[in-house]
């Protein structure tokens, strides 16, 4: 999947994740490289799935604080959400959070945002040859593993659509700029059965898969 809108927006983290967020390409949604002051100037699919949806439930969790701060600032102007911010030390305190709060809550929008892989990537390099960016994706893995089975074990179970992505690539020990290493990711999508598979091309995909998921089409 091609992060970077045909070279246009650059493979930083702040504008990448406000993409899915908001599916809307930086150029829209204002917020162009990580020191971008805001506010993210078009609806996040939060206030969206809400609208189409009333008295849905959503959730953010992160341990960035830059992306915490800019979606707060977003949803804290909107008043009736039914929506938490969270912002968690490191991956670990992350994943007790959502283990919590979903048994409490049960949202049906949750973005939960693991940095441990990016961490790594930066600390070493972006690749699976480097001990600890493999080390970070084993760690990683076996964190999504036990995320999915504590949704998959509520009862009665909704149905879940689950899309596992990152923001960008990498290239040696950092990423911004138009490589094919930076702005080619991975995307992992889990429909429910019964459901016809979809396909996500880019980051804005993600935003239009989730809200057709929730609207039922």
């Amino acid at each position: 999947m091609d992060v970077s809108s045909g070279r246009t927006q650059q493979t930083f983290s702040a504008p990448d994740w406000i993409t899915v967020l908001t599916g809307r390409w930086a150029r829209e949604h204002g917020i162009l490289d990580n020191d971008s002051a805001g506010p993210i100037k078009v609806e996040t699919l939060f206030e969206r799935v809400e609208e189409d949806v009333p008295g849905s439930r959503s959730l953010l969790v992160t341990q960035w604080k830059r992306l915490y701060e800019l979606v707060r600032e977003r949803l804290d102007a909107r008043s009736g959400l039914h929506h938490a911010t969270v912002l968690r030390a490191d991956d670990a305190a992350i994943e007790q959070e959502v283990l919590g709060t979903w048994r409490r809550c049960q949202p049906q929008l949750a973005f939960i945002h693991l940095d441990a892989v990016d961490q790594a990537g930066h600390r070493g390099a972006f690749d699976v040859g480097d001990a600890g960016y493999a080390a970070a994706v084993r760690e990683t893995d076996g964190r999504l593993r036990r995320l999915w089975e504590s949704a998959l074990n509520v009862s009665p179970g909704p149905e879940r659509l689950v899309i596992v992505v990152s923001d960008h690539g990498g290239m040696g020990n950092g990423h911004g700029r138009y490589s094919e290493a930076e702005r080619m990711a991975p995307v992992l999508v889990v429909m429910p059965a019964g459901h016809s598979a979809v396909g996500v091309r880019d980051l804005v995909g993600v935003g239009r898969v989730v809200l057709e998921f929730l609207r039922g089409g």
